[in-house]
C-alpha cells in the first residue's frame, strides 16, 4: 500500500509569497469559484475573528474577503495552515462597495467577458484556520468567501 506522501512530496507550506489579488466585485467573483460566503458578523476594529476553523486534513482551493458598503476600512486575513501562518495580509484603504481581496487563488472582473475565478490549492494535514479583521468596529460590513475540500 502507498502512501499519500508518495504522490504530493509530504511537504508543508511555509507561506505564500506575493499579493493577494485586489478585485471587485467580488460577489460575481465568488460565485464563478463555487465558493460559500458568509457575512462577516460583528467585528471589533483590528481585532482578529475566526472565519473557517478545520480540523483534519483538506485543500483550501480558494478564499476572499469583501466589503458590503462604502465605509472607508482595511481589511486583513490571516491564513494558518497546519499550525503555520503562510499568510497575513492587510489591505490598503477601501471604500467601494463589493471590494476587497482573494487570499488563496485569484480572480478578475472584465465587463466583456465577466467574471473569472483561479484556484490555488493549498493542502492541509491537521488544521486550518482562517481569520478575518476590520479596521473599524462593525456588524456584517464585510463577507467571507471560501471553497474548501476535505479528505478522509
Amino acid at each position: 500500500m502507498s502512501a499519500l506522501t508518495q504522490f504530493i512530496g509530504g511537504e508543508r507550506i511555509a507561506s505564500l509569497v506575493g499579493t493577494p489579488v485586489a478585485a471587485g466585485p467580488l460577489q460575481n467573483i465568488c460565485l464563478y469559484a463555487g465558493a460559500n460566503s458568509a457575512l462577516s458578523g460583528a467585528m471589533t476594529a483590528a481585532t482578529l475573528k475566526t472565519a473557517l476553523s478545520i480540523t483534519g486534513r483538506g485543500r483550501l482551493n480558494w478564499t476572499a474577503v469583501y466589503t458590503n458598503d462604502v465605509t472607508a476600512r482595511t481589511l486583513r486575513m490571516k491564513i494558518t495552515v497546519d499550525g503555520s501562518v503562510i499568510r497575513d495580509y492587510t489591505s490598503a484603504s477601501i471604500s467601494t462597495v463589493d471590494t476587497g481581496f482573494v487570499g488563496v487563488g485569484g480572480g478578475y472582473y472584465n465587463g466583456t467577458t465577466g467574471p473569472r475565478a483561479f484556484y490555488q490549492p493549498i493542502r492541509f494535514s491537521e488544521s486550518l484556520l482562517i481569520e478575518i479583521a476590520s479596521s473599524v468596529t462593525e456588524t456584517d460590513k464585510a463577507t467571507f468567501a471560501y471553497n474548501y475540500e476535505v479528505f478522509v
